[in-house]
């Protein structure tokens, strides 16, 4: 059976903004504070379990990791 080409670029997708956010220095935990949002919804998001590309796109947005930044934007 072929998968459908739109699921697979979306895992594509979600799994290159998983991998930047790691390679930036972030956890996942802290990234969602950062950005204050809920971070079971972030964890479902980056895992492929819940759709969001707006949540993708400010993920991808966020700048290196540096201490203290997990207090917001």
């Amino acid at each position: 059976m072929t998968e459908n080409p739109a699921i697979l670029f979306r895992a594509y997708k979600t799994a290159l903004v998983r991998q930047s956010l790691k390679k930036r220095g972030w956890s996942q935990r802290k990234a969602a504070k950062y950005l204050r949002k809920n971070f079971t919804h972030l964890n479902l998001v980056l895992n492929g379990r819940r759709q969001s590309a707006r949540l993708l796109s400010e993920v991808a947005a966020i700048p290196p990791y540096q201490s203290g930044m997990e207090g917001g934007r």
